[in-house]
């Protein structure tokens, strides 16, 4: 049987290509005599007979650190004096990112032009495996490591460009008992630009009501990490985010420590916002009038955990029911006992003037505010800290206190402030005290509880800087004095592991006191479980109860719902809205049509006999997340709302957008597909437009991230070379990561160089945007991967000269 030439060409080929797989480090020699003596000059084996030999020159590869991706670099591999071996050099940019100790510093050698040598560090392996830098460094010559924190070196400031975030929410409510109807329509979120590592940001909010519209900036401000201090820099309007006293809104200067730059501790506590709608209703979320966050909510229990672990101090929160009721209450947040490392020291200072005491966010009350705190680790799990508050000679606050972890037992600090004031309108000075306790606990023997408890006392005298400058430049706006304030959030799932009895428990209770007013409450308890029937049929169940009291207002709402599936994608669900008025039947039925679309009707009745049915529609998009609902109540009204949210982003690559709501300095991930689109990145959270770009939301910021290409959007006439990439940014940073998507096919035929001369075996062919496509044996048969027809490459011979090779449009085969 006679076999084709180039068939075993490419067998031997192969053969030579196995045999460096089981090389040594020694020189490994090759018999050429088996190959024909016409084709033995287009063989060069020398390219073969060393062990990880690279041709010398200029390399983008990816660079792996001790199993951990840094990014793709540029590697310049230079020969040996005998040329039988190839040293990679490294760039002064990629050198900090090893993270190397003094005393490896002393085995580095400076080559030329800003590359490095670092293969005399003793113990070092340096290895070049399918286009990446494999660099395995040991222990005792880098800094401080840890495998669940990334170290300053590696920290990325993401690329410069332009950003717009936006959340708009539109109503519109037809009366059928009066001839008043409704048209709402709300927008908010930010604008912004990443200049290297400054961040400016620009926070606006718009609303129109009836013929009445308004807009207004927020607030404008900039930050930048300052690594050298593990710490934060902001100027402009900013809030003080502080453990120990109130948020104020100072046009100010600041430099805080961050504890996400520092290795892993204890982490800031974020506030949860839970109730229960009585039918789809607008949550408000707002920090001393600017609104932080707002949604529409179907009926019955919500959770609302996207806000920032940074904000502090009161929420308002309001819940604006298709009826036209609205519901109001507070949360007061905090964040866990201020407890720091051994030796390590956290602080918050801020100089500035107080502003955005009312609708002119932008005005400016009284004089120079100087506010700082810190925390000083004395022991393994004792800390000191303390602060103190200045402006000029009216108002000084001055706090101390200790804080313990007592590991199984929990952790717990204590602390009092002194206050002393001066108001024209008492004629003197008062001075008082507050007493503050705060308690944690992650109790592992019921799978990770987090338990945060708190009580504060304060006496009649005592106010907080917030109050006092209230008190000072608005008064005749009424200021409620704290008193007392207790507070328990308990969130929980128990018996994890044992899907017979899992069931997740939320408990919030909170009660503040006050010396000029009454009493505020809020509580409420939320249960789930799912139950296995005898079929192995789950039946999903949960019961919330909420009670907010503030003022003269009194709220309770109760709710049970059940859920069982139904078909592939769907659920039949029931639930019972309880209000303290009226009681509320109804049956639901929810589906997912896909991965970006989900939509769910639900129709039932109340106790006083009226009909109520509702419906929404839930689309997500590279453009947009798009909700729309509509909800009928006989006798009263029919109530339609539609919401928009997303962010774009502009920089030199283009315009990249996605959907979905944004808070706080977001940081997020640009991701390049070569002009491919509809390439999708971890499990549909970022899809590539038009041109290529697409953003990955929701990215943590000072932690590894990895973004992975998801397989189902890639086949055989689109490829990519490296389907996973990984980052670590810093806060507000726009991340950029380019994948070599190739769309094309796969192609094994015949090239030859521009004097028809068949290309040398191992000749390596480039296309245009220097991405390696393929490889040839020594009869000019070559692999080609996502080309097209008439498509230019190039390659090197072994004389460093550039041949450009053309494609052909015929006689090829397409190989899947």
């Amino acid at each position: 049987m006679k076999i084709k030439y180039h068939i075993l060409s490419l067998v031997l080929f192969m053969s030579l290509m196995r045999s460096m797989v089981y090389a040594e480090e020694a020189d490994i020699e090759f018999n050429t005599d088996m190959i024909d003596i016409t084709d033995r000059k287009q063989l060069h084996p020398e390219r073969f007979t060393t062990k990880d030999y690279i041709t010398p020159g200029q390399y983008q590869l990816i660079v792996i650190i001790n199993s951990h991706e840094v990014g793709e670099y540029s590697i310049n591999y230079i020969d040996s004096s005998d040329k039988r071996k190839s040293t990679p050099l490294i760039t002064s940019e990629l050198l900090p990112k090893l993270t190397l100790n003094e005393k490896a510093q002393h085995y580095i050698v400076s080559v030329k032009d800003s590359y490095f040598d670092i293969s005399n560090i003793p113990g070092i392996s340096v290895k070049n495996k399918n286009g990446k830098l494999l660099i395995d460094i040991p222990q005792v010559w880098l800094n401080y490591t840890n495998s669940d924190w990334t170290p300053p070196e590696n920290w990325d400031d993401g690329i410069s460009g332009f950003l717009l975030d936006y959340n708009a929410n539109g109503e519109v409510t037809h009366s059928l008992n009066s001839q008043h109807d409704r048209q709402n329509l709300s927008v908010y979120g930010q604008v912004g630009g990443n200049f290297q590592s400054w961040r400016v940001r620009a926070l606006y909010q718009s609303s129109q009501q009836d013929q009445q519209h308004h807009f207004n900036w927020q607030q404008f401000y900039a930050f930048k990490p300052i690594r050298s201090l593990n710490a934060k820099a902001n100027i402009g309007e900013i809030n003080l985010d502080s453990d120990l006293f109130d948020n104020i809104r100072l046009t100010g200067f600041s430099i805080s420590s961050d504890e996400r730059m520092l290795p892993p501790d204890l982490q800031g506590y974020a506030p949860e916002i839970r109730g229960v709608a009585q039918t789809n209703a607008l949550v408000t979320i707002m920090h001393q009038g600017q609104v932080l966050y707002e949604t529409h909510v179907s009926a019955g229990p919500f959770n609302i955990n996207t806000l920032p672990s940074s904000m502090r101090g009161i929420l308002d929160v309001k819940i604006t029911e298709q009826t036209g009721e609205v519901r109001t209450f507070q949360v007061s947040t905090s964040n866990l006992p201020y407890l720091t490392r051994p030796g390590q020291f956290r602080y918050h200072v801020y100089t500035g003037r107080a502003s955005g005491l009312t609708d002119q966010v932008h005005k400016i009350y009284g004089g120079n505010i100087y506010s700082g705190d810190f925390s000083y680790g004395i022991t393994n799990g004792f800390s000191l800290y303390g602060g103190g508050q200045l402006t000029g000679n009216d108002y000084l606050a001055a706090a101390i206190g200790i804080g313990r972890d007592f590991k199984q037992w929990g952790a717990l600090s204590i602390d009092v402030t002194r206050s002393d004031s001066y108001l024209p309108s008492e004629k003197q000075s008062v001075n008082g005290q507050s007493f503050h306790v705060n308690y944690s606990r992650r109790i592992e023997w019921i799978n990770s509880s987090v338990t945060l408890a708190g009580y504060r006392f304060s006496d009649g005298h005592f106010r907080s800087l917030s109050q006092y400058i209230n008190e000072k430049y608005l008064p005749e706006q009424r200021d409620y004095r704290d008193k007392q304030q207790i507070r328990l959030i308990t969130n929980t799932t128990l018996w994890e592991n044992n899907l017979q009895w899992r069931t997740s428990l939320y408990l919030n209770y909170q009660r503040n006191y006050y010396w000029n007013q009454k009493q505020q409450s809020n509580y409420g308890v939320s249960i789930g479980h799912t139950f296995m029937t005898w079929q192995y049929y789950p039946i999903t169940a949960g019961l919330s109860f909420y009670h907010s009291g503030f003022e003269n207002q009194s709220n309770n709402s109760l709710s049970l719902t059940l859920s069982v599936p139904l078909g592939e994608t769907g659920r039949l669900g029931y639930d019972m809205q309880h209000n303290g008025h009226s009681t509320t039947f109804a049956t639901s039925y929810s589906s997912y049509v896909n991965e970006q679309d989900f939509w769910r009707i639900r129709a039932g009745r109340s106790s006083v006999g009226r009909v109520q049915a509702d419906g929404m529609y839930h689309r997500h998009s590279s453009l947009a997340d798009i909700e729309s609902s509509v909800n009928y109540q006989e006798q009263q009204g029919v109530y339609g709302a539609v919401s928009l949210r997303g962010n774009a982003i502009l920089t030199r690559h283009g315009i990249g957008t996605n959907g979905g709501s944004y808070t706080g300095n977001d940081t997020r991930i640009l991701v390049d597909t070569n002009h491919i689109s509809d390439i999708t990145f971890n499990h549909h959270q970022a899809r590539s437009n038009s041109m290529g770009l697409g953003v990955l939301p929701g990215v943590m910021s000072y932690q590894t991230v990895d973004t992975y290409v998801d397989s189902d959007s890639l086949n055989t006439q689109r490829h990519s070379q490296h389907t996973i990439r990984s980052i670590t940014l810093t806060e507000g940073a726009i991340g950029y990561e380019h994948f070599d998507v190739r769309g094309g096919s796969n192609l094994y035929l015949r090239l030859t160089d521009e004097n028809n001369q068949p290309l040398a075996l191992g000749t390596e062919l480039m296309n245009m945007a220097g991405e390696k496509v393929g490889i040839s044996d020594d009869n000019g048969m070559v692999w080609l991967t996502g080309v097209h027809p008439g498509e230019k490459l190039v390659s090197n011979d072994e004389n460093h000269k550039q041949h450009h090779i053309i494609v052909p449009a015929g006689n090829t085969h397409t190989l899947s």
